[in-house]
């Protein structure tokens, strides 16, 4: 299961071996209340049996989403809700074990009813939307037992540790001490390693712990070396990229996708790094097979557009669980243009040369920050996902499960928040 960075607008996105957590607040409206469990198990509304790891190319029947635990939700401590995957009904409310008092990110693990989740203390944020990513948080293992209709956290063996990259609030204190951050998680297959991307001012890492015993091990990659008189605002280094941690079904190969705003200054590509765990430590780049997105050059066009847009890149790309396929939304050819406007759509690549096999959805969009398309959730093979931004109406509120054959079904998000003095609406962090 994987997990990845946070940008502003962005959401949870979880693979069926993946779980990539993108940006995401809690919905405005305050659920109904329902008895929560931390260490204990809760009772709530019973429901069918979870599917073992990899065995259905179909959406779980329920997901995990944080939630406020009271108005207003832009400022207020989170709980998790676990929730019907077609209605968005309530299943389970869990509230923070204690000393905690609110959850920072939920992701999902590849199996239903199974997901990480981090528990933090509550301070009020610095600034407006910012619910209080500087805290360490404490992470656990959320489980939901479907057909008793209660749910156990189990504390896991990774030492508190701040996740405002995997949210997408990293801010220039941390930059600028060279803070570890967690940027990415995933749970293996059989529950028994939990891999962490780790970013600081050195560069990132790659961590395998075993669960329970907590052995790390660990690979690294350097961070670049800044230009000669660098006096930028920000350190662009690792903290200015986004990536995302699949586990295949082999359970040695762990899939870490990677992209960077500007990769010239960050010196991180577009790439998955197929990561031998049974390697020896050291060298990230020397234990992983690279795969690097290719496009076909776009045929020559005037304008802003041309009848047929070719796709040219991808942004942060995910493998399946299944070693096939690798996702991502993306762009494609466009002509220069000052308002925003943009050729855009999901991206299907091989995973054995980069090269692209199919395509999702390509569509436009204008003047919007927040209509790029997003893969929330995939199938082992990638036939089947959950997608947002894949239309060019209200892109972001619209959650779609694709299915093998291309048809898009639309399901409700749990909610959305809106916060004061900001232009758009915000998703709430999910996960299947």
């Amino acid at each position: 299961m994987a997990l990845f960075s946070r940008r502003a607008a962005a959401a949870v996105v979880a693979c069926a071996a993946l779980a990539i957590a993108l940006a995401g607040c809690s919905p405005a409206a305050v659920p109904p209340s329902a008895c929560c469990a931390s260490h204990a198990s809760t009772s709530s509304a019973p429901g069918g049996s979870a599917p073992a790891f990899g065995a259905a190319q179909t959406v779980p029947p329920y997901y995990a989403a944080i939630w406020a635990a009271r108005s207003p939700a832009w400022s207020r401590p989170q709980n998790v809700t676990i929730r019907d995957t077609d209605t968005a009904k309530i299943l389970l409310t869990v509230k923070p074990p204690a000393p905690y008092e609110t959850f920072s990110f939920v992701a999902g693990t590849g199996a239903a009813g199974r997901w990480v989740v981090g528990a933090q203390r509550w301070h009020p944020g610095l600034y407006i939307g910012n619910n209080n990513a500087s805290q360490f948080n404490k992470l656990y293992l959320l489980t939901y037992h479907a057909a008793s209709g209660r749910a156990a956290l189990t504390p896991l063996p990774v030492a508190p540790i701040q996740v405002n990259q995997l949210i997408g609030n990293v801010t220039t204190p941390e930059m600028n001490a060279g803070t570890h951050l967690l940027a990415a998680v995933a749970l293996s297959p059989d529950g028994r390693q939990l891999a962490t991307v780790v970013t600081s001012r050195a560069g990132y890492q790659v961590r395998v712990i075993a669960v329970p015993g907590g052995t790390v091990r660990s690979w690294s990659a350097a961070a670049p070396t800044l230009p000669i008189g660098y006096k930028g605002a920000y350190i662009p280094t690792a903290y200015n990229a986004e990536f995302t941690l699949t586990w295949l079904t082999d359970q040695r190969t762990l899939a870490m996708g990677q992209y960077s705003y500007d990769y010239r200054e960050s010196g991180i590509k577009t790439q998955v790094l197929y990561l031998n765990t049974t390697a020896a430590e050291g060298s990230l780049f020397g234990a992983s097979r690279a795969v690097t997105p290719s496009f076909p050059p776009a045929p020559h066009f005037t304008g802003l557009s041309p009848a047929k847009p070719a796709p040219q890149w991808c942004n942060v790309p995910v493998a399946t669980s299944d070693g096939t396929t690798i996702l991502c939304g993306g762009g494609a050819a466009t002509g220069a243009n000052a308002a925003g406007f943009a050729n855009v759509g999901i991206w299907v690549l091989s995973a054995r040369t980069g090269q692209l096999t199919a395509t999702w959805a390509p569509h436009s969009v204008c003047c919007a920050t927040g209509d790029r398309p997003r893969i929330i959730w995939a199938s082992p093979d990638g036939r089947t996902a959950i997608i947002t931004g894949v239309t060019g109406v209200h892109a972001v509120s619209q959650l779609l499960i694709r299915d093998p054959a291309g048809a898009l079904r639309q399901i409700p998000w749990p909610g959305f928040i809106k916060v004061p003095d900001w232009e758009t609406l915000t998703e709430p962090d999910v996960a299947w």
